[in-house]
């Protein structure tokens, strides 16, 4: 079976050589590394090298053999692991030295593609210190920020652009960068900082990762209180958090000045309105403007240009303060929200604002949204009920959101497919479910039964909710008796208890958050099974621990 999830061309990274189909690891299918089980195979599959594998009736194939010629040994990786190792570090590094580090990285292997795992973990190597403590976000956002350098082609990959090789090239020339000075040719190899999932890549060579079984250590036990504790005064130190959103608040005072819309409220989301933000992650807010008197038809015909006019207006008021304003399609626009000049590790923030109608009484607004059947204008409705949702999670006691900032983490530190990337209120639902409990009989009302456990330990709801995300297809959370919930069941639109998995927003009866059109949870089940899901925590709690020391 093994044999054939490769042969179709499958191929998944990480902790334990990627998940089968069932949701299990191939190490504890095989009990050895997934290398050793190609090499005990050579009648099936042939080792190309570079971590890459073929099946065995491909090996004369051109293209194999280039592959097979091209890849770089391991005699020469360590002697450009040494070389790597005597180049001069400057002593205080920038976001500038990672783009000057991993363009000269990929330079350096001139590969068609570079894993971006295999920057990251080449970069600590050398610097010492992880990618994340500088950049302050994931790797591929970063370099998403720079898409006149980068190129990200799918699968955990970048290339360098043709403007960015060629200006490489026209300064070697110069002697600015020494070109000449790396050797050019072969592949890099995938590391084990990072863990990923790569999709589904047709052809007749699939990349395998070489992992170690030391790693397994990293494996058996779940995230300790105490490790918990650790990591979170890493990646959410006192006023983290809260310097972000006094950022965004300010974003939203200039959008009540500046703006020519008739705003009646500003709603402040994402990780820094909902106090949510953690190093590490994606900095990001979300700012819904409810506006009054707007027409309620032929959206596509005045919204995108109220969105530019909208992105004209804040440029001019920010000045060098926001770059890269771009609207988004719908009711939302985003840019980026440089950080505070002469604040240490103030990080960039992509602030995503959207347009909505101000709406009358909730009820009213609830009976709307079941009956609308225009997604347009169910896009542009949905939003007026945000506030709702910021407030319920805002207002969960430290255990809860102690244990949020943690699973935010762990999803920022992964690379995921489009569509496998679980929405953040996904996991937030998930957590405050893990932290509701019984009520004493004598507290018990008729509407409700339990209520959130404010006492429960960080460590508890953070298994609980990653137990709930590995079970997600079987989940339907209506949120009855838990108070939690601003409607009642009769207003839960019936067509949303059809689909599974089902989480419903409790701002929101028309809303399934796991709907199954939108989210493929298919990555998150694997990646959150029992074994290899603390993987990532222990591995950033030791980058963190090696940092300070």
């Amino acid at each position: 079976e093994l044999a054939t999830g490769w042969a179709r061309g499958r191929r998944q990274r990480g902790a334990a050589g990627g998940a089968s189909a069932g949701g299990l690891s191939v190490t504890s299918i095989t009990s050895v590394r997934p290398l050793d089980l190609l090499k005990r195979n050579p009648n099936r599959f042939v080792i190309v090298g570079g971590g890459n594998v073929t099946l065995a009736k491909f090996k004369d194939l051109p293209e194999v053999t280039t592959a097979m010629l091209s890849t770089t040994g391991k005699s020469q990786r360590a002697a450009r692991a040494a070389l790597d190792a005597q180049t001069p570090v400057p002593e205080m590094v920038t976001e500038q030295d990672v783009i000057n580090e991993f363009k000269r990285l990929i330079l350096q292997d001139g590969a068609e593609s570079v894993y971006i795992s295999s920057l990251c973990g080449r970069f600590l190597q050398r610097f010492k210190k992880p990618v994340t403590h500088i950049i302050n976000s994931r790797p591929a956002d970063f370099l998403r920020k720079y898409p006149e350098i980068f190129n990200l082609v799918g699968g955990g990959n970048v290339t360098l652009t043709r403007q960015a090789i060629e200006k490489a090239i026209a300064d070697a020339a110069r002697g600015g960068f020494a070109l000449g000075d790396y050797e050019l040719g072969g592949e890099c190899q995938a590391d084990d900082f990072e863990e990923e999932v790569v999709e589904d890549v047709p052809g007749d060579v699939a990349s395998v990762a070489e992992c170690t079984e030391a790693d397994d250590i990293f494996d058996d036990e779940p995230f300790s209180e105490e490790e918990c504790d650790k990591l979170l005064r890493f990646i959410a130190p006192p006023g983290h958090a809260e310097g972000l959103k006094a950022r965004a608040m300010d974003l939203c005072s200039l959008l009540r000045d500046r703006s020519f819309l008739t705003i009646e409220d500003a709603v402040l989301g994402g990780a820094a309105g909902k106090t949510l933000a953690v190093k590490g992650g994606v900095e990001d807010t979300e700012i819904i403007l409810l506006v009054d008197r707007l027409p309620r038809s032929d959206h596509e015909k005045w919204l995108p240009h109220i969105l530019e006019t909208l992105m004209a207006v804040l440029e001019m008021g920010l000045g060098s303060r926001g770059r890269n304003y771009r609207t988004c399609g719908g009711p939302k626009a985003e840019l980026l929200l440089e950080g505070e000049k002469g604040v240490p590790d103030s990080p960039t923030l992509l602030v995503a604002i959207t347009i909505a109608q101000a709406m009358g009484p909730r009820e009213v607004l609830f009976q709307q949204l079941r009956e609308c059947k225009d997604q347009v204008l169910l896009q542009f409705l949905a939003p007026a009920l945000a506030r709702d949702a910021v407030e319920l999670v805002a207002r969960q006691p430290p255990n809860v959101i102690a244990a949020m900032k943690l699973l935010r983490w762990w999803l920022a530190q992964q690379s995921w497919r489009p569509k496998c990337q679980p929405p953040c209120y996904l996991l937030e639902l998930l957590v405050m479910n893990a932290a509701l409990t019984q009520l004493p009989p004598a507290q018990q009302t008729p509407m409700q039964t339990r209520h959130i456990d404010a006492s429960r330990p960080v460590s508890e709801l953070l298994d609980a909710a990653l137990d709930a995300c590995e079970r997600l297809r079987q989940l339907n959370l209506q949120w009855e008796f838990t108070g939690m919930a601003l409607f009642g069941p009769s207003e839960v639109d019936p067509e949303l208890l059809e689909q599974a998995p089902v989480i419903l927003d409790p701002a929101n009866p028309c809303i399934n958050v796991a709907n199954p059109g939108n989210f493929d949870c298919s990555e998150l089940v694997a990646r959150a099974g029992k074994r290899g899901r603390v993987r990532v925590f222990r591995t950033g709690l030791a980058q963190w621990v090696a940092q300070m020391q």
